[in-house]
């Protein structure tokens, strides 16, 4: 894993991100992806280039995905590529995203994510377990 690419990418969507919103350096990365149990990230790539990344946690039976892209690489079809991929093997999956973020909130409605519910300044999407 190339995790100075990981950072780089993770800082460059901080503000979106539901979790930690500031931007961490490598050390804190480090221990941060060290310590998680039941979670997995993968690097996303664009004409071999590390332009995103997809990590999810398995928590109370469901995946829960976040989806990071490049400011220059967004709406070139690979954050969905990434869903439809994981729909293969992780159901349900979850998403809790910023109210604000509608751009990543279409994308997981465009996958066939439902609204789940909403808590503060977030709203949660699910993929469920026997789509309607």
């Amino acid at each position: 894993m190339d995790y100075a690419a990981l950072r780089r990418i993770r800082n460059s969507g901080c503000e979106f991100l539901t979790n930690f919103s500031g931007e961490i350096g490598l050390m804190r990365q480090l221990r941060f992806w060290s310590c998680r149990r039941n979670h997995e990230i993968y690097l996303l790539s664009y004409e071999d280039n590390d332009v995103g990344y997809v990590s999810f946690v398995h928590r109370e039976g469901s995946a829960y995905v976040t989806i990071v892209v490049l400011p220059g690489y967004r709406g070139k079809g690979l954050g969905k590529l990434a869903i439809d991929y994981l729909k293969q093997f992780y159901n349900p999956i979850v998403a809790e995203i910023f109210a604000s973020n509608l751009r990543s909130i279409a994308l997981f409605e465009k996958c066939g994510f439902h609204f789940s519910g909403a808590g503060g300044d977030k709203v949660v999407l699910r993929f469920p377990v026997f789509p309607n």
